[in-house]
């Protein structure tokens, strides 16, 4: 489907169609989740680029510095940062060289002036042992380090720093006694990675991506090449970066202003099962187990973002007094009224009344997830 939208942004071009062309590149870049598909969206983004301005909605000046070889991140990040509707100006520091970039200031870093410093030292920089003597010292020692560093970036460059933490590796001489140990090389990564998110709190303009989440998520075991690693210092393996690469314009976006606000749910399908203008509230699916029990989790998760401080919305094609009856009524229903912010049922067009709700919650329709 990627490749069809990126030969489609293609034609478009031909044609004449600049606007639906753009589209279609920014939707094939969504799309993808292949490192080679991705990298031709950057190719052809860079062609286009040399001709006229990207149409995004924000304009980036992003440093990505670390301790492997980063050549390979560019086109990967470059065309994420297009699907997150984002214009990427991209700075890639040297091998190894991030301390120096940041502390030296003549670096090419300060020519640059980035907006953003990515700061994705791997595990591997930390120079830990197998085995340390004093767990909480050596943990406390590498996030001084490292915070020492955001402060630096803040102060001479002005920018906001994005921190990756640290995977623990799957693969360990140690294997599960490096995690048991209180030296354990697994046991100490963890101790630097909580580190790490708790000092950043009280940084300002600071941001902790998880890395080791991104990892595990994504399969430890595809995560990391070791050939490619002994023969070019490249981590993670390319194939894996595409989802880094979606981790970090999350990031960005939150970090630009770009995230959604609102969620607007549905209701048939969605916090139930079956309709409930036609089955009722003994007939719909809620509860219990199977696939009633999936719709209550979903409804969980739903209510943690609006605790979160993300604006929940109804938009429905159904009688209002139907729709409302199992917030009021149905004894498993997790959501309730009071957590809807505005509550849409009738029978007009969806795209209006998403529009409406838009309106009158006062947020750009851009920032609703529908």
């Amino acid at each position: 489907w990627a490749l069809r939208l990126l030969e489609r942004a293609k034609a478009l071009s031909r044609a004449g169609a600049a606007t639906e062309a753009w589209r279609a590149l920014r939707d094939a870049a969504r799309a993808s989740a292949s490192y080679r598909t991705l990298c031709a969206v950057d190719r052809l983004l860079g062609q286009w680029k040399a001709e006229e301005r990207v149409p995004a909605k924000r304009h980036c000046r992003i440093a990505l510095l670390g301790s492997t070889t980063l050549d390979l991140w560019l086109p990967v990040l470059r065309a994420a940062c297009l699907a997150g509707d984002i214009d990427a100006e991209i700075h890639i520091g040297a091998f190894g060289q991030y301390v120096q970039e940041i502390l030296d200031p003549q670096s090419p870093l300060v020519a640059f002036a980035p907006q953003v410093v990515i700061i994705a030292a791997d595990w591997r920089a930390l120079a830990l042992p197998d085995e340390v003597d004093d767990a909480a010292a050596v943990a406390q020692a590498k996030v001084a380090e490292l915070r020492g560093l955001w402060r630096q970036a803040r102060d001479r460059l002005g920018a906001f720093v994005i921190q990756h933490d640290f995977e623990i590796p799957a693969a360990e001489p140690y294997g599960r006694l490096s995690a048991s140990l209180a030296g354990g090389r697994a046991r100490v990564l963890q101790r630097i990675n909580l580190g790490l998110w708790e000092v950043a709190q009280d940084e300002a303009g600071v941001a902790i991506l998880d890395l080791e989440q991104v990892a595990s998520t994504y399969g430890k075991a595809r995560w990391h090449d070791p050939a490619l690693w002994h023969a070019a210092r490249q981590y993670p393996a390319p194939e894996a970066l595409p989802a880094l690469a979606r981790r970090q314009v999350a990031l960005l976006r939150a970090i630009l202003g770009l995230s959604a606000k609102g969620l607007v749910l549905d209701l048939d399908g969605i916090l139930w099962g079956g309709v409930i203008g036609e089955e009722g509230l003994a007939g719909i699916t809620l509860g219990g187990s199977g696939p009633g029990e999936a719709f209550v989790a979903f409804q969980r998760y739903v209510q943690s973002l609006a605790r979160r401080g993300v604006i929940l919305a109804v938009c429905s094609k159904n009688n209002e007094e139907e729709a409302k009856l199992p917030f009021q009524a149905h004894p498993e229903m997790v959501l309730s009224l009071d957590d809807i912010a505005l509550f849409v049922a009738n029978w007009r067009p969806k795209d209006e009344n998403v529009r409406l709700i838009a309106e009158t919650l006062s947020i750009g329709i851009e920032s609703l997830v529908a």
